[in-house]
């Protein structure tokens, strides 16, 4: 404020008058210069344009992309130009098209989710059209791709890219909770309170305002006081893959869709081309020393091209955990789980899913609050049908039906030799129906309808001296039933705009019995809501190999069974009364990003600002008194406010070399609440995480360095508890070595230095884990169905010439379709020289060789068979 009158005296003044036309005299010579130049560059330009024209012919790439084993056409197969925008996606027959190439040698790359990505080398000639099929082969346990961040789908043809993680990256972080496994991904933060229910934070949401799929099944907490993170009940060793919208996601999700959207796969068999069943049996195990920590899984699996299966069993116990300071009692806990899935094939375009997991901890400690549960429950059924290549427009019908059950104990230890004992149960009924439709190739459409149906119940007791001297119904027999309708289209506008638009309804109704004995026995408790969200998503082709970004997406939540009606004291001394008249929260997300990949370098910027309405929250209610005088007062959940968190990601990934990558990525968030100023709970400080790794192929093993840089945070929320936290640093060394196709090991360090800190987003205010070395092994043995050993004195070597091959990927999607051939005993791929040198049996079928390597969408030809012993004694 001192400076107004200075500033106010200048411009005034006869200098100002002097100053500005002194700018005037400069500005208007040099802008003058500058439209001089420029008007030379305009007819230079319009001179050449042109014999640019003239001189620059182009040329063009189609073909097809298959299933290699089922040999069926794949639509939706992303298709592009590595380091280019110039891509598209393929048709219901798989057909895809690209022109308008210059002349050249290029890379092309197919990409879907559940298949490997396939990279193949082509030669663009002036004026014609080069034929280039894909032959790409479903992903499953053994993975052979491990790359450097979460994989995507193109995301250079994205507008709402989506991160995607598979289980050889799980294994490679090693994390200790499966929200743990998204710490690598710039805008998510975790917490935890003890070894378990570490839970995962959105850009400042967490808990209902995430949504969270097990295999297709929509997954509730039961936890009246949300102790059991929706990520706790799944272990990572169970996941094949993650998929994680940061913010919030498409039209196609709905309830809880304020944050963002986790979508776990849980181990599935590998899929098997071949009539011959194969079985084989797996154990992972892995030794943390920070806690004592054993776990490990054994799994069963097998099938054939008709039907596969996998059983698994794992077990785990953690140890209370060590810091730099000491040891941080009541933090361990033991947990074990079962997990069945069987898939049945009755044709090409059909498939049945059976899905059964069981998950059981016991003992979990809470340190924070004196409290331990004593038993933790979840049960998942799901019946998964899916049918593909229906028709021209109708390419595939997907139905899901679930049933899923959790189970939740608790005893918090009170002063006076008392105990307050919790049990809490949800049932979640889920049905869903979705069809994808592919429209003259330009529009791809999702469409469904949804049906989820929430029921929960809990009750308490107070125990002083060993006698119940209170006993209540604290949730009444709720229900929350949520019914969805949903359309997206996904067109382009022209060379360069793609349009991702939905529209979705939402239907809630919330429900209570009032014949329980809760403080909500009198009162009208049933609700209905119907709500509109929807999506819209941009993306902008600005060069050759960069695009720009933009979306606006409605993402909503209705109120829990716990918010409308729970009535019970609450481990922060208040006792905490529901609210029926409650509405459902908003989210209105707006995100710019600017992405892009040239010569080794891939790139991707968003800035987004969430405007949040009635958003709910407990807060102090001085009318309400409850009949627990000791406590520190009664809480009332409340629409209390607006508010807004605006944010910024940005990462960086570099492949320096055959061998070196280096990625790095760094996010920002910031909230406000709208009424009265003040910073909004739950939002991490300033945080980033690098990763440098050597990966040799040929050898089979690779190193990584972390670094985990976190900034102090000062915005905090008062109101809620906050308090402030100092910055830190973290370094993580990591590394594996694959001895043979059945024996992986790796092991690492993590927090190296034995830093000692906390994580603001830590509500215990609990310090995090020092120190940690640890160890895992993985060891695969084949039991039946596998290739007997063949003859060597009747033994042949094939060799084949193979034309198409640009990479390892190439050499390992060849090799594994050969290897299925009957009668194969060893493959041998030459990259550089663009050859195979297979050693079979005498009556293997030369055919079949060949068919393999073109239904992995490469030529074969056959060059010449001899003896294999003639073979060995020339070498």
């Amino acid at each position: 404020m001192a400076t107004t009158p200075t500033l106010h005296a200048f411009l005034s003044s006869n200098n100002y008058e002097f100053f500005y036309m002194r700018f005037q005299t400069v500005s208007s010579y040099y802008f003058t210069g500058i439209a001089r130049l420029f008007k030379k560059v305009i007819i230079l330009w319009l001179f050449l344009l042109p014999l640019r024209s003239y001189t620059q012919d182009t040329g063009n790439i189609s073909g097809h992309v298959i299933d290699a084993d089922t040999n069926t056409p794949l639509p939706g197969v992303s298709v592009y130009v590595r380091g280019t925008t110039m891509g598209g996606t393929t048709a219901w027959d798989g057909y895809y098209e690209i022109n308008g190439l210059k002349p050249g040698e290029y890379i092309l790359i197919a990409q879907i989710m559940g298949y490997e990505k396939q990279k193949r080398k082509v030669v663009v000639v002036d004026g014609k059209t080069t034929k280039l099929n894909f032959g790409v082969l479903q992903a499953g346990i053994q993975l052979d791709e491990v790359s450097i961040a979460a994989k995507r789908t193109d995301i250079m043809n994205e507008p709402l890219p989506m991160a995607r993680i598979d289980a050889a990256q799980i294994r490679r972080s090693s994390p200790s909770g499966t929200s743990d496994i998204l710490n690598e991904l710039p805008g998510i933060s975790t917490s935890r309170t003890g070894n378990w229910g570490s839970k995962p934070y959105f850009q400042g949401m967490t808990d209902s305002r995430i949504l969270v799929f097990i295999d297709g099944v929509k997954t509730n907490q039961a936890c009246p006081m949300g102790m059991d993170a929706c990520t706790a009940t799944i272990e990572p060793n169970m996941i094949e893959s993650m998929e994680v919208h940061i913010g919030p996601g498409s039209s196609v999700f709905g309830s809880g869709n304020m944050g963002g959207v986790i979508n776990v796969t849980t181990m599935s068999s590998k899929y098997f081309s071949g009539r011959k069943f194969k079985t084989d049996i797996s154990f992972d195990g892995k030794y943390e020393g920070v806690s004592n920590a054993r776990t490990g899984t054994l799994a069963l699996s097998g099938g054939n091209n008709r039907i596969d299966f996998i059983t698994i069993l794992g077990k785990s116990i953690y140890d209370n955990y060590n810091t730099p300071e000491g040891v941080i009692e009541n933090s361990g806990y033991s947990s074990g789980f079962g997990h069945i899935k069987f898939r049945y094939r009755p044709g090409r375009n059909h498939e049945l899913m059976f899905l059964n997991q069981i998950y059981r901890a016991k003992d979990i400690g809470w340190p924070a609050s004196n409290t331990i549960i004593p038993d933790e429950k979840r049960e998942t059924y799901a019946i998964n049908y899916r049918w593909s290549d229906i028709g021209k427009n109708l390419y595939s019908l997907k139905v899901n039906t679930s049933y899923q059950a959790m189970f939740h104990d608790m005893i918090n230890y009170l002063p006076d030799n008392r105990e307050y004992r919790g049990e809490s149960k949800t049932d979640t009924y889920n049905a869903r129906i979705a069809g994808n439709w592919l429209f003259g190739g330009k529009h791809s459409v999702v469409s469904g309808i949804e049906y989820s149906l929430w029921k929960m119940d809990a009750r308490n007791r107070i125990v002083s001296d060993g006698v119940v001297t209170a006993n209540l119904d604290i949730l009444p027999k709720t229900s929350v039933g949520e019914l969805g309708a949903y359309i997206q289209d996904e067109f382009h506008i022209g060379e360069q705009l793609l349009v991702q638009a939905g529209l979705r309804n939402t239907s809630i109704v919330s429900d209570a019995d009032p014949s329980t004995d809760t403080l909500f026995s009198k009162t009208g408790l049933r609700t209905n809501e119907n709500i509109f969200s929807g999506s819209l998503a941009l993306l902008y082709n600005i060069t050759g190999n960069s695009v720009i970004t933009g979306a606006l997406v409605k993402g909503i939540r209705g109120a829990t069974p716990v918010e409308r009606y729970i009535a019970s004291p609450m481990i922060d001394g208040y006792f905490r009364i529901g609210n029926p008249d409650l509405v459902s929260e908003a989210n209105l997300s707006a995100r710019l990003g600017y992405r892009g990949m040239k010569d080794g370098f891939n790139w991707n910027v968003e800035i987004y600002r969430n405007h949040l309405s009635n958003l709910i929250e407990p807060v102090v209610d001085t009318v309400l008194i409850s009949d627990f005088p000791d406590l520190k007062g009664t809480k009332r959940f409340v629409n209390i406010f607006n508010g807004s968190i605006t944010g910024v990601t940005a990462s960086l990934g570099i492949y320096l070399s055959e061998t070196f990558t280096f990625n790095t990525n760094i996010s920002y968030d910031y909230g406000i609440d709208a009424l009265d100023g003040s910073y909004l709970p739950n939002i991490a400080p300033l945080t980033s995480f690098t990763k440098l790794t050597y990966e040799n192929q040929e050898k089979h093993y690779w190193f990584e360095g972390v670094a985990t840089l976190v900034g102090s945070q000062l915005n905090i929320a008062e109101k809620y508890g906050e308090i402030r936290t100092p910055g830190y640093a973290i370094f993580d060394i990591r590394g594996g070595w694959t001895l043979f196709n059945e024996l992986e090991l790796s092991g690492g360090v993590k927090n190296l230095f034995n830093k000692m800190y906390r994580n603001h987003l830590n509500v215990s205010q609990l310090p995090e884990p020092g120190r940690n070395v640890y160890l895992t092994i993985r060891y695969r043995i084949p039991l039946s169905g596998n290739k007997k050993k063949i003859n060597l004195k009747t033994a042949q070597i094939v060799n084949l010439s193979i034309e198409g091959m640009a990479c390892q990927y190439c050499v390992n999607t060849v090799t594994t379709r050969l290897e299925g051939v009957e009668g194969v005993e060893s493959v041998r791929i030459d990259l550089k020289g663009k050859k195979g040198i297979i050693l079979v049996d005498k009556n293997t079928d030369i055919g079949e060789l060949l068919e393999a390597v073109q239904r992995a969408g490469f030529i074969a030809k056959l060059e010449s068979i001899e003896p294999y012993r003639k073979q060995e004694s020339r070498n």
